[in-house]
């Protein structure tokens, strides 16, 4: 549980025993200034503040909040001893986040990759099954050719018979090797 104290009311120094440096292109400046004179010396770019606080209490970190120009927030978890941060927080939901969107993505590519599995399959039986009814129509031409109430040579003898049916072979052999050539058996 964290106290919030307004602005207005805020101390100007630590009740923690702090210690201040304050670093300028590389080097030493200042020690053990003021807390109350860090944002002062924040306004050059060149400076390096560096605060340390001994047990600090709400109230602490409202000065250094204060200070640093800093949202509340930003240091309410360092009221309680071993709270974890939340950036840390932050850090581990987004790694989550992260990783499930990599899981959803993986599971979309693998049902993408299932249905094109299953295209392919339909696509060849569609294929044999185009195969066998072109087969098919090639042999019910013949023998609607022949089936017809028309004479045609050698109809009615036996040698009229084998060359019907030596025709309708012929013609499936000829479509079925042409298939395969095709690779659609």
């Amino acid at each position: 549980m964290t106290s919030r104290v307004s602005a207005a009311s805020a101390p100007t120094t630590t009740a923690c025993a702090a210690h201040t440096r304050l670093y300028r292109d590389g080097q030493l400046v200042a020690e053990g200034f003021p807390v109350e004179e860090i944002s002062d010396h924040l306004a050059d770019a060149q400076s390096v503040i560096w605060l340390d606080l001994l047990d600090p209490d709400a109230a602490d970190l409202v000065v250094i909040t204060e200070e640093l120009g800093l949202h509340p927030l930003a240091v309410e978890d360092a009221v309680h001893d071993r709270q974890r941060p939340k950036v840390d927080v932050y850090d581990h939901v987004l790694r989550v986040a992260e990783w499930t969107e990599s899981l959803r993505d993986l599971v979309g590519s693998i049902l993408d990759t299932n249905a094109t599995l299953q295209s392919n399959r339909l696509n060849v039986t569609v294929r044999r099954l185009t195969a066998y009814a072109a087969l098919l129509a090639v042999t019910t031409a013949i023998t609607g050719y022949y089936g017809q109430n028309v004479p045609y040579p050698g109809y009615g003898t036996r040698a009229g018979f084998l060359v019907s049916t030596g025709v309708l072979v012929t013609a499936a052999l000829v479509v079925y090797v042409l298939l395969r050539r095709r690779k659609y058996f």
